[in-house]
C-alpha cells in the first residue's frame, strides 16, 4: 500500500505515526529479529525436539508486529485506543470522528492477525522441517 506524503500528517486507518515513533518500532523489530535467532540457534545447539521449535512463535510475533507497524506507519495500539503521535513520546492526540476511529480499529486488527498467522506459520514450519 502506497503511503506517500502521509509521513508527518494522520491518515485514518493508512498513518498514525511519525518518524520518531517510526524508529522506535524499527529497533523494536531488530531486537526481536536477533532475539528470535539467538532462540533458534540455543534451540539448535542443545539438539533440543523439533516440537519445541513451535516456542519461536513468541520472539517472532513481536519483531513482525513491530516491523508491520514500521513498514505501514501505522501503531496498531494507538490505532485500537484512538490515538495519533507525529511528534515526540507523550505528544498522542485523539482521533476525532467515529469513522477515523473504526478505520483505524481495523486497521489494528489486521496488523494483530496478520502478526500473529506469520509468526504462528513461521514456528511451525520451523518445528516440522529440518533445515
Amino acid at each position: 500500500m502506497a503511503r506517500e506524503g502521509t509521513d508527518n500528517k494522520y491518515v485514518a486507518g493508512v498513518c498514525n505515526i511519525g518518524s520518531y515513533e517510526k524508529r522506535r518500532r524499527s529497533s523494536a523489530a531488530i531486537l526481536g529479529a536477533f532475539l528470535f535467532v539467538a532462540v533458534w540457534g540455543f534451540l539448535m545447539l542443545l539438539s533440543i525436539p523439533r516440537i519445541y521449535y513451535i516456542f519461536l512463535f513468541f520472539p517472532a510475533f513481536p519483531a513482525l508486529y513491530a516491523y508491520m507497524e514500521y513498514s505501514l506507519g501505522f501503531c496498531a495500539y494507538f490505532g485500537s485506543k484512538g490515538i495519533y503521535n507525529f511528534g515526540e513520546q507523550g505528544d498522542e492526540r485523539r482521533v476525532s470522528g467515529a469513522t477515523n476511529r473504526k478505520k483505524d480499529a481495523l486497521r489494528s486488527s489486521q496488523i494483530m492477525l496478520a502478526s500473529f498467522s506469520i509468526s504462528l506459520i513461521i514456528a511451525f514450519l520451523f518445528a516440522t522441517f529440518p533445515l
